[in-house]
């Protein structure tokens, strides 16, 4: 490496660690990551475990309680099945019996009351019937009006069918033959198979002709102690009371179930408007698989080949329970009952319960990978604390020998020998790592910056002279002379983009730190570190403390600099010292009372005057308001008076108002700008306290004047008590000006000052601050005063 250049990172070797230690220190740091890693994986993974067997107990126990209600409501609707039955089959076993017994052997019409009671006593009895052998037949069915009709057919002396019709209440209605009527009960089914048989006969499922519902018949046989047949008792069912009642069941949500024959004819189904078809001219029961229910299709399938019983089935991706069971007895021979739905109505809960437990568990799991993350992250920055220490330790080492080795250099503090400077320069870009270091000084009120030495680390070169001028830079000068400033890229600050364009960006510069250099108040000059390592802590506390080494050198020898600051000064005549209130002491004024008085004397000083020899009156503690109006265009508008007058004509009627009511004594307009001004005699407290007010009485005003003609408030209004100059102007001296100063100032506060707003500064608020309201708005830099701050008049107190 180059002696004097800034050194490489690369060469760098750390030989102060021991490799033991060094070795048990990445054992450490490997620790601290790999147990609690450990730990949050450990505690994810009982979590999950948990989770897993509470779903899989659940998922059982679930499935169980559906198995459960399941058989619970086959049951059921086997029960209600047998109670729909056994009424009708007992009825006509009971007319067997009567009529074994003789009770209407000889005229089956003798069992009329018997037929008719049993239709009003058994609601889903639709048709009582009674045939002989020979054809005769008696008939009883409930008819729509809530009475029974009855229909006796007779074979002697020649064949007869007589139809009777009965009201409600059993009246005859009317009574009528129909000798065209076919009917033959010995070809009907019912007929035919009691006829077969020793026992009740039970018909298939048919569709009533008149009624249109499903039903079927129950029928017995009379015989002769012979075995010869002397006729049937028949009673016909309806079966649309038990898909009504099958609808009324709730099974999950979706569920089903339905009663069916042996060869999959619909007995009876939620929807009893499915259970019929149209034929051609007729109705007919309808199969299940013409339902088109693949799950219903599926399940009838399996029982047909596997038998009765319980199983999950799986259609389409969804699982579905079935249950199926015979119904017994010798009424519903090879009936079944068939229940479906889908398992996650039943054991979907469990699923949600699981997915709320994923939930939480992940939240768990992220709680416990967020502290082991913590852990981690705690301990590699303890890790990393006590490396920065050891780095900041060794880095104050270094910076505390530069600055010591600095100090050492008593020439640095002569302002002639150049070589004193560079090493200077050379040692700073040495510490800081840096690859640029300059020196520059403030000119005269600080209009330009010249530079006095500056070092490139990269080319080993110093280089001296350059300026630039406070017109180049304005705003990035205003705010380097008000402190330290450490950016890594300088030219993303707005204020300072136009020094990064005209010095830095050419010179291929990008971070800068830049630190005063300061006596007492006064900044003489700046030192720049441009491009310095960004990992040295301590950097812009050491750069200040370089600069104030560099003060004495470029302390310039400014004549009138012996005049004493505690002098008394005399100024024009009826001036008076400014009161000063407690929030005088407010800290970081700088510009308060006779303080700027006295820099006014010394500035004269330098100039070889003094107060007798300025013609024009100098005051010291003048209070000054300014009003500016921010858009011109908003002046020429209208005002709503009844005159018709613009809103510029307006205002200057109420400022001219306002300057009158609180007896102020100066009143200038100038474009758009009014100031006025007062304090010019002895009270100057109690003038500012007025043109505190007079400044409230013009917000309000004009902000209403504004507010009525529906313009925004385009106005800002400035205060500051201060010194100032006057004097009468003009061929006939009928003009009187003044300025200075507290003018400048209160023209600084009111364009600074929000809109609408009353911004004082620290030196009216002083004045005024036990009778007003003030809020602290902040602080700037006033040439020739320094920094100041500021505080916005809020009301009165």
């Amino acid at each position: 490496m180059t002696p004097g250049a800034a050194p490489d990172r690369a060469e760098v070797i750390d030989l102060s660690r021991d490799p033991r230690e060094a070795r048990a220190e990445i054992r450490r740091r490997l620790a601290r990551v790999v147990l609690p890693v450990l730990a949050a994986m450990l505690l994810i993974g009982a979590t999950l475990g948990t989770i897993a067997v509470s779903h899989v107990n659940s998922r059982d126990d679930a499935l169980a309680l559906a198995d459960a209600v399941l058989q619970a409501l086959e049951r059921r609707i086997v029960t209600e099945i047998e109670n729909w039955l056994s009424p009708a089959e007992r009825s006509v076993r009971l007319l067997h019996e009567a009529e074994r017994r003789g009770a209407f052997r000889d005229d089956m019409r003798l069992a009329e009351p018997v037929g008719m009671a049993l239709l009003s006593s058994i609601p889903h009895v639709a048709i009582v019937s009674i045939a002989d052998a020979d054809g005769s037949y008696l008939m009883f069915r409930r008819n729509e009006a809530g009475g029974i009709d009855t229909k006796i057919i007779t074979q002697r002396p020649a064949r007869r069918v007589v139809n009777i019709i009965r009201s409600a209440d059993g009246s005859v209605v009317r009574t009528f033959e129909d000798p065209v009527d076919p009917f033959d009960p010995r070809t009907r089914p019912w007929f035919v198979g009691a006829a077969a048989s020793r026992d009740v006969y039970w018909t298939e499922i048919y569709v009533f002709f008149t009624d249109r519902v499903p039903g079927l018949t129950v029928s017995v046989a009379m015989r002769e102690e012979t075995g010869e047949l002397r006729g049937v008792f028949g009673a016909d069912i309806r079966l649309d009371a038990l898909s009504a009642f099958l609808a009324g069941l709730t099974i999950g949500r979706t569920g089903r179930a339905m009663i069916i024959d042996r060869r999959g004819t619909l007995v009876a189904f939620p929807e009893a408007d499915r259970t019929i078809k149209q034929v051609g001219d007729r109705l007919a029961p309808v199969r299940l698989d013409e339902l088109n229910d693949p799950v219903l299709t599926r399940a009838f399938d399996i029982v047909r080949v596997e038998g009765p019983g319980r199983r999950t089935i799986e259609v389409a991706g969804t699982r579905h329970l079935t249950i199926a069971t015979t119904v017994p007895g010798l009424a519903a021979q090879g009936w079944l009952v068939l229940i479906a739905v889908p398992e996650d109505e039943f054991i979907g809960f469990v699923a949600r319960n699981t997915r709320l437990a994923l939930v939480a568990a992940a939240a768990v799991a992220a709680l416990a990978m967020l502290l082991a993350f913590m852990l981690v992250r705690q301990g590699l920055r303890a890790d990393r604390t006590l490396r920065r220490l050891g780095a900041r330790n060794r880095t104050a080492a270094i910076q505390a020998e530069a600055l010591a080795a600095l100090a050492a250099h008593a020439t640095i503090a002569e302002p002639h020998p150049d070589d004193a400077l560079q090493r200077f320069t050379e040692t700073v870009a040495r510490t800081l790592e840096a690859r640029r270091v300059g020196v520059w000084c403030l000119g005269a009120g600080q209009a330009t910056l010249r530079c006095e030495d500056a070092y490139d680390a990269e080319g080993e070169a110093h280089v001296a002279g350059t300026r630039l001028a406070r017109e180049e830079i304005p705003e990035a000068l205003a705010v380097l002379v008000g402190g330290t400033l450490d950016l890594a890229d300088a030219g993303a600050e707005p204020r300072l983009a136009e020094l990064h364009r005209r010095y830095l960006q050419p010179l291929g510069s990008r971070a800068l730190l830049s630190a005063p250099i300061r006596r007492g108040e006064e900044t003489l000059g700046l030192l720049w570190v441009e491009d310095r390592a960004a990992g040295i802590d301590g950097a812009a506390a050491f750069a200040t403390a370089a600069a104030a080494l560099l003060a004495p050198r470029l302390a310039p020898a400014i004549a009138g600099r012996s005049l004493g600051r505690g002098e008394p000064i005399r100024l024009a005549a009826g001036t008076a010292g400014v009161q000063r209130s407690d929030a005088a002491l407010m800290p970081g004024d700088g510009s308060l009372g006779g303080e700027r008085v006295r820099r006014l004397a010394q500035r004269l000083a330098r100039r070889g005057l003094d107060e007798h020899g300025v013609p024009a009156a100098l005051f010291r503690d003048v209070t000054v308001l300014v009003l500016r109006f921010t858009d011109p265009l908003l002046l020429g508008g209208r005002a709503t008076d009844p005159d018709g007058t613009s809103l510029a004509a307006a205002a200057v009627r109420i400022l001219e108002e306002v300057a009158a009511r609180h007896g102020i004594d100066y009143l200038r307009l100038c474009g758009e700008t009014a100031v006025a001004a007062d304090g010019f005699g002895a009270d100057s407290a109690a003038r500012a306290a007025a043109m505190a007010e007079a400044a409230l009485d013009l917000q309000e005003l004009i902000s209403a004047l504004f507010h009525a003609a529906d313009q925004r408030q385009g106005f800002r209004i400035g205060l500051d008590t201060g010194p100032a100059m006057g004097d009468a102007v003009g061929a006939a001296r009928g003009t009187y000006n003044l300025w200075g100063e507290a003018v400048r100032t209160a023209e600084t506060m009111a364009a600074s000052a929000p809109e609408a707003a009353i911004q004082a500064s620290a030196t009216t608020s002083a004045l005024i601050a036990d009778r007003f309201l003030l809020r602290p708005r902040g602080r700037f830099w006033l040439d020739g005063t320094g920094e100041v701050a500021t505080f916005l008049l809020m009301a009165r107190a």
